[in-house]
Parts: structure tokens; sequence; C-alpha cells
């Protein structure tokens, strides 16, 4: 099984996987720092994410795998993307939480995209009533 990790942290972190290295599961890292982006451009960090996203869910194409991504704006673009191209993907989105919840468009956008993830994982039962 292919466990492959989506989050904005440096691509060599790969959350869990020494823990599994005994196994025979490929964990696979894709980070919205990876993609080299000119500076010069507007939305850049939204267009890494897209990136990012786009291939962390290609890779997930050949079958066996879960996605996971890390934190609410992952989790947006991963849903999003996959819905798209991957529909049946499992999909735990893990750190789950705002500091400030997102209103106007970018509520609709969120609320769209979070039907897709399986399991959402927060930090804290008040969360979880929150959200």
């Amino acid at each position: 099984m292919n466990i492959i990790n989506l989050s904005g942290l440096d691509a060599s972190w790969c959350w869990l996987r020494d823990e599994f290295k005994h196994t025979d599961q490929a964990w696979l890292h894709y980070t919205m720092q990876s993609p080299r982006l000119p500076k010069f451009l507007l939305k850049k960090d939204s267009i890494a994410w897209a990136v990012a996203a786009l291939l962390a869910v290609n890779k997930a194409r050949g079958g066996n795998a879960v996605l996971v991504s890390h934190g609410p704006r992952p989790a947006m673009y991963a849903g999003n993307i996959t819905k798209c191209i991957n529909p049946n993907l499992l999909h735990l989105v893990y750190s789950f939480n705002f500091t400030d919840l997102p209103t106007g468009m970018q509520r609709k956008i969120m609320t769209k995209a979070y039907q897709q993830p399986t399991k959402f994982v927060t930090y804290s039962s008040v969360e979880r009533t929150l959200y």
C-alpha cells in the first residue's frame, strides 16, 4: 500500500514512515514547498498547493493507496482534485483545525472539498463539535 502525505512541511518529512520501516508500505511525501515557481506570480502559494495536491492524487491513481493530508488547506486542494480524478481514494485529513473559520467563497469551496475525505482527525472534542 502507498501512503501518500500532503503537507506544507519540508519534502524530507514523512510523518510516521520511520515507525513502519518493517512493512512493505511505500511512503511518499508531496509538499507545497517543492514546486519552483517564479516569485512574481500572484497567488503563488495557492498554485504550489494545487500542484502538490495534483501530484499526490495522481500518484494514488494506481490503486492501493491512502492519501493523508495535513491541515485544512492541503485537504481543500486534495479533496477538490480527488473528486475529479480519483473519487474513491481513501483520504485521511490529519490535524484538521483552523485559527479563523473560513467565510464567503472560501467557505463554499472548502465545504465542497471536505465532502470527499474519508476521515478527519482534530486535536480536541471542542474542535470536532465546532467543525
